[in-house]
């Protein structure tokens, strides 16, 4: 919170199993200013507490705000504005906070959901967190821009509760990382279990075949969709459709999102030929502000060609074949270059679906 100069607080007692208790009492001592000197409110969703104020009353507050206040600001709001601090880590070193525009989540979420073929008459199992652009963009805004639904299992991940959400729900997709995938198809179905599911992504880690193929046998997801992003990316980049063969799915992440561009490039920043791996860069509407408060980062993140065009470098390791589809070989900053060594010498992970946030 002091990193971000946070203002407002939202928050609960007690989330899932986690006690709140402690930060709560943290929060409501005297000399809590001098530590977070910007914070000026704290509204618990549920429960009470006497030193903050209630969802509720919050609510109520806010129908005394004068209409024209509200027109003033809707026409200063910009969908280029920041709207979301969403902190990363990458593969290695201190979080770090990508600064995500409306531009950036609404154009990306839309192109997700249509990738997955996303309707009105779907349901969305979503039991990854909000807090993570996986739940946010590729679950709750990608359901937002298509009219589907989206049922949220339980407050943190419990693999009973998704199964019998799936069920229950009739959920006609399901997003989840490959450890999640294993723990909901491992525990008894419901009685008279049935599944509705055709669609849904999984990411986070590489995928190994024989989960794709459990994920198709037992739960129904032939429509499943292999996928590629960055948190600062917000987040996707690559994404399969539903109608791409099987083997394309299981074997590539697919090819670019609409109005995306991408290049694979050497250590020396040039464009290598196609079937060549190199560094993945991807430019274009989905490319984060940057990091905030971190122009060095920053910087290092974003860096503008001969043109100059800003193209975001992933640090991933990736591959192009002639009709666009990607495969990610591995981490390309992570590659040692020690006398002639040739691309081709660098560790290849076998995956499908990789999302690194």
């Amino acid at each position: 919170m002091r990193m971000v100069e946070c203002r407002i607080l939202f928050t609960t007692p007690t989330i899932a199993r986690f006690d709140n208790g402690p930060l709560l009492e943290k929060l409501s001592q005297d000399d809590i200013s001098s530590t977070l000197p910007d914070l000026k409110t704290v509204c618990l969703i549920r429960g009470q507490h006497d030193s903050f104020i209630s969802y509720s009353s919050l609510i109520e507050e806010a129908q005394y705000i004068p209409e024209h206040i509200l027109d003033i600001f809707d026409g200063i709001i910009s969908p280029y504005d920041v709207v979301n601090l969403q902190f990363t880590s990458g593969s290695t070193g201190n979080p770090k906070a990508a600064m995500l525009t409306h531009h950036n989540l609404i154009n990306n979420s839309r192109f997700i959901g249509d990738r997955m073929d996303l309707t009105p008459n779907d349901t969305l199992c979503c039991p990854p967190p909000l807090f993570h652009c996986f739940g946010l963009t590729l679950g709750l805004l990608a359901c937002l821009t298509h009219g589907a639904k989206i049922v949220f299992p339980a407050e943190q991940f419990d693999p009973v509760a998704c199964m019998q959400a799936i069920d229950a729900e009739r959920c006609t997709a399901l997003h989840g990382v490959p450890a999640m995938m294993e723990s909901i198809m491992d525990v008894p179905r419901p009685e008279g279990w049935t599944s509705d599911l055709r669609t849904g992504i999984v990411a986070g880690s590489p995928v190994p075949k024989w989960l794709m193929e459990r994920m198709v046998n037992e739960l129904n997801m032939s429509d499943f969709t292999s996928s590629y992003g960055l948190t600062e990316a917000s987040p996707t980049v690559f994404n399969a459709h539903t109608t791409d063969s099987l083997h394309a799915r299981l074997t590539t992440v697919g090819t670019v999102l609409p109005h995306a561009r991408v290049k694979i490039v050497d250590h020396q920043d040039r464009v290598v030929p196609i079937g060549v791996r190199g560094e993945l860069c991807v430019a274009g509407y989905q490319v984060c502000r940057g990091y905030w408060e971190n122009a060095e980062k920053t910087a290092e993140l974003i860096v503008r060609d001969e043109y100059g065009e800003p193209w975001l470098h992933t640090g991933d390791e990736a591959v192009l074949d002639v009709d666009g589809y990607c495969t990610i070989t591995g981490r390309f900053k992570d590659i040692i270059i020690r006398g002639m060594c040739l691309p081709s010498d660098s560790i290849t992970l076998e995956t499908c679906v990789l999302m690194r946030c």
